[in-house]
């Protein structure tokens, strides 16, 4: 398929590679929440004029990654690397390479510093901004690119939030795609699905893409469990059809193995309680992280897992964790994209997905299991020596 993702079999080829390293170094020495500038972005295929929420925080010369984030499930997940030639007005942007894919309001761009060296200290967490569905319509992503390397001494972290219990449980909003609310107290109700890749959250026992559905009860007593999310493995089906009750349906599969499709992790379906105010939210999915660099060395955690579900709500999917570059080390089970749990009839998530795609060396072990690539496009580009012969410099 079209893509330009600083991959070898690219049709759009991405001359920035790992970035110039203008931004410096950076050394996270304290818990941060990520604020990198990301705003909502909306292009047709083919062109290279685009128009942006806001235009603040980004300036010509910026590279940036643009993701379909949530549109009602055609062309969810799509993605590309690209930059920015001119912001015009500050929202009529110019950009350097014709885009991939068309975008529309719930695509965002995130904008991608240069940094030279990455580190991220030991004991310190830097936490990716959740997902706003609802007003924003960004956030979720956290993406690193350095020019010599990465090092994860201490956490990245977009996990998705747990659901509660109350009258009624709240799904929650942190990390990737919210979780369904929870509805009860009254015969005849339908709880609230987990968002996804089909789209918002809403009253409905289907799956809504890779989100869980919610559950519904017809007769006393009932109390069926939602739906977990899903992502590279589908979320479970919730139970409970005492009375008429009915579990929500299991999020769908989403995304792709190698991450050239990407998305995050499903919410889980809200449960519903014929004969009680109290039930439970589903859990969030994961959200998506990034990095970018020739050398990228995990010692310390990378963590984009599921929400855990309150009450008989349904556990959220795991996220996406997407790795380039020439040398990559990544311990052993260090990295996690892991599925939120189930409850007593609320479904369990699904398990998100990790790649990388790499050219020399590759090591460590993950949960999901690490899916990879070898790639020689991560090289040092070849160089034309005097006389003609061409050297690789690695």
């Amino acid at each position: 398929m079209a893509q330009r993702q600083f991959r070898g079999d690219d049709t759009s080829t991405w001359s920035d590679r790992f970035g110039g390293g203008g931004d410096g170094a950076l050394t996270v020495a304290s818990n941060t929440t990520d604020s990198t500038a990301n705003t909502t972005l909306s292009a047709s295929s083919g062109v290279t004029s685009a128009t942006a929420g806001s235009g603040t925080g980004f300036a010509a010369g910026n590279l940036i990654l643009i993701h379909q984030s949530r549109n009602g499930g055609a062309g969810a997940g799509n993605w590309e690397l690209n930059k920015i030639s001119s912001t015009g007005s500050g929202t009529n942007w110019t950009l350097a390479y014709p885009t991939i894919q068309a975008y529309d309001t719930t695509a965002q761009a995130y904008l991608l510093k240069q940094y030279t060296t990455v580190t991220i200290n030991s004991g310190v967490t830097l936490t990716g901004s959740s997902w706003d569905g609802t007003t924003n319509k960004f956030g979720g992503i956290l993406a690193l690119l350095a020019s010599t390397s990465i090092t994860v001494t201490g956490n990245l972290a977009l996990n998705g939030g747990n659901g509660t219990n109350g009258t009624p449980g709240q799904g929650s909003t942190v990390g990737g795609y919210a979780g369904g609310n929870g509805r009860g107290g009254t015969n005849n109700i339908t709880s609230n699905c987990g968002e996804g890749t089909g789209g918002a959250t809403a009253q409905q026992t289907s799956a809504n893409g890779n989100g869980g559905g919610g559950a519904s009860v017809l007769g006393s007593p009932s109390e069926p469990g939602g739906g977990g999310g899903g992502d590279g493995t589908a979320g479970g089906t919730g139970n409970n059809s005492i009375n008429g009750g009915v579990g929500g349906t299991g999020g769908g599969t989403a995304g792709n193995a190698g991450l050239t499709v990407m998305v995050f992790g499903g919410g889980g379906g809200g449960e519903c309680h014929e004969d009680s105010s109290t039930c439970g939210g589903g859990g969030a999915g994961g959200g998506i992280i990034i990095l970018i660099a020739p050398t990228i060395t995990v010692t310390g955690t990378i963590a984009a897992n599921g929400g855990n579900p309150g009450g008989q709500g349904a556990g959220g999917g795991g996220g996406s964790v997407l790795f380039k570059g020439q040398n990559i080390t990544l311990g052993s089970s260090l990295v996690t994209a892991s599925a939120g749990s189930a409850s007593s009839n609320g479904g369990a998530g699904g398990v998100g997905r990790i790649h990388a795609d790499y050219s020399q060396n590759i090591s460590g072990t993950t949960s999901p299991g690490l899916d990879s690539r070898q790639d020689s496009v991560y090289n040092t580009p070849a160089v034309v020596a005097p006389t003609g012969i061409s050297a690789f410099f690695m």
